[in-house]
């Protein structure tokens, strides 16, 4: 409705300024709150990142543009944990935020140089019922799953909140079907290939999230590395992304998506089974070889 470029933009700003106050807070509460601030310019920035790659190459290049975007990505991914290991073993965890507002302002600067301002031509009208059935329905879910972990999902609040859920995502649903201009089109999905790469995609992003998360746990918790050595043992991966990234998406344009994103998921597979046998008497190199095969090219499911 208005440009990809301004809200890019505008996503850069919002989490620098996010990241500087949670740099500043000063309890966990406060934290928590200007992290939610941070989440929505770093969600504006990583959404349109890949459709404005997308629009600036031919479909014959966009597979190798996606895999070079992603080996950037991976750079930035290796630096995180890393920098962060350090500057927390080191300074203090204020440091890992501040170390953000440098990096943004220069993201700023090369957004308002660098990135074309095409504005969109079709005329949209933005679907705030719609959104707010959907932020609301997404809340008492969110609110569930936490509150329930204390609680028991047994808890009559527990259960009021996922009956709320249920009821708002009906509520979405048939506000979206019978809406010209939905937030979500929800005919999108009667294409098998849309449905069934989204399916995959959340498959896959699911089981990385477990494995993300606690990896760092395990890391310090029961092997007993110190943070800047876990920081290290988390670079492992986004360092075989960097590398496969690129090269995935040149041989996307090559030989189609399908063999290669084929190929890559039956990786990811023996990836999760190494990292399932992980236990305290894992050697640091097994560790290193389980993390290494636990890689996926999110941007040739893109491209596809």
């Amino acid at each position: 409705m208005i440009g990809k470029k301004r809200i890019y933009a505008s996503g850069f700003v919002i989490f620098t300024i996010g990241s500087a106050l949670c740099g500043l807070a000063p309890t966990v509460y406060w934290l928590v709150g200007f992290r939610v601030l941070q989440a929505i310019g770093a969600a504006m920035v990583m959404a349109l990142g890949t459709a404005i790659i997308t629009e600036a190459f031919p479909a014959s290049e966009r597979g190798k543009a996606l895999g070079i975007g992603g080996s950037i990505v991976s750079l930035g991914i290796v630096t995180g944990p890393t920098l962060g290991g350090l500057l927390i073993q080191n300074l203090s965890w204020h440091s890992i935020f501040y170390v953000n507002v440098p990096v943004g302002i220069f993201g700023i600067w090369m957004v308002l140089r660098y990135v074309p301002a095409i504005r969109p031509v079709a005329r949209q009208r933005f679907d705030f019922l719609g959104a707010l059935l959907l932020f609301i329905s997404l809340l008492c879910l969110l609110l569930a799953l936490t509150i329930g972990q204390n609680q028991g999902f047994a808890d009559p609040t527990v259960i009021a909140l996922l009956g709320a859920f249920a009821a708002g995502l009906v509520l979405f649903i048939r506000t979206e079907l019978n809406r010209e201009q939905p937030m979500i089109d929800l005919r999108l999905f009667r294409n098998p290939l849309f449905s069934v790469n989204l399916t995959t995609a959340v498959l896959m992003f699911f089981c990385l999230a477990g494995t993300t998360l606690l990896m760092p746990f395990y890391l310090e918790n029961v092997m007993g590395y110190s943070p800047q050595q876990t920081g290290l043992m988390l670079a492992v991966v986004p360092v075989m992304l960097f590398i496969s990234a690129p090269l995935s998406g040149i041989a996307s344009d090559r030989m189609g998506t399908r063999l290669i994103s084929t190929l890559g998921l039956a990786i990811l597979l023996v990836g999760f089974l190494s990292v399932s046998t992980l236990s305290m008497q894992t050697a640091l190199s097994d560790i290193s070889c389980a993390s290494s095969n636990r890689f996926g090219n999110r941007h040739l499911s893109i491209a596809e």
